[in-house]
């Protein structure tokens, strides 16, 4: 299996305030579906020449809903028959923001 390769941020922890997070990483080439956690995602794909025949997907972002506190997050890329092509983790702390 492949490494999902998520952007900058693979592997780390990190904390944000923001919420939802958006996750984005770099594809292994049969990946058409990303799942965090067990559940699929609807990511915006950008292309390398979208007009492309079959097309080659170089970057995807989805927007991961965070709890308070710390989200281990597995991130996976599906093929196209659901099978598991490439995976990584991170953990992203969430400290809600306090209105006054």
């Amino acid at each position: 299996m492949r490494r999902l390769k998520l952007r900058a941020t693979a592997g780390i922890i990190l904390t944000t305030s923001q919420n939802p997070h958006l996750l984005s990483g770099n594809p292994a080439v049969a990946v058409t579906t990303i799942q965090v956690n067990g559940n699929a995602y609807a990511a915006t794909w950008n292309f390398l020449d979208p007009n492309a025949t079959p097309k080659k997907p170089v970057k995807w972002v989805i927007s991961v809903p965070l709890n308070a506190g710390a989200n281990v997050l597995t991130v996976q890329g599906l093929g196209r028959l659901n099978q598991v092509v490439g995976s990584d983790a991170i953990t992203i702390t969430h400290h809600p923001s306090r209105l006054g």
